[in-house]
Formats: structure tokens, C-alpha cells, sequence
């Protein structure tokens, strides 16, 4: 954990494990964070985990623009199954 960590929210903390918690603990009404992680988080876990919790297909839509979502075989997955 760095100094900085102090004065950020979980979700945008160094530590990946505390990261993925505090994302776990997100809920759909959380949209802008949601989108945030899902758009922009290093670990793709942490990225699929955002994604699945955003409930609106539009704004699933969104998140997955990214390179980085549009990879990840679970993503192409989540488009196949009109899951968004």
C-alpha cells in the first residue's frame, strides 16, 4: 500500500486483492465506478467482475469498448450468449 492509497477508494488502490474486494462490493447503482474499472483496471478478472455488475446492456455496451475487454475470450462470451 502506498501513501497515496490513503486518499483513494478502495476500488483504486495499488493492492490487487483489495481492489477485487472492494469491486465485489459494488453494486449496479454504482454505475461510474463500475464503468471506470471496467474500462480501465490492469487485471481482467478485475475488469469482468465490473462488467458483470452493471446491469443495463447500453452501458455493458460501453465498458466492453475498450481493446483490452474486447480480447478476453469471457467478454466475446458475455456478447455471444445476448447476455449485452
Amino acid at each position: 500500500m502506498s501513501l497515496s492509497d490513503l486518499f483513494k477508494s478502495k476500488w483504486q488502490q495499488s493492492d490487487v486483492v483489495l481492489r477485487k474486494q472492494a469491486v465485489q462490493n459494488l453494486n449496479s447503482t454504482d454505475l461510474d465506478a463500475l464503468l471506470d474499472i471496467a474500462k480501465n483496471d490492469s487485471e481482467a478478472d478485475i475488469r469482468r467482475i465490473a462488467v458483470q455488475k452493471i446491469s443495463f446492456p447500453s452501458h455493458k455496451r460501453i465498458a466492453c469498448r475498450g481493446k483490452r475487454c474486447l480480447r478476453s475470450k469471457r467478454y466475446k462470451r458475455i456478447f455471444e450468449k445476448n447476455i449485452i
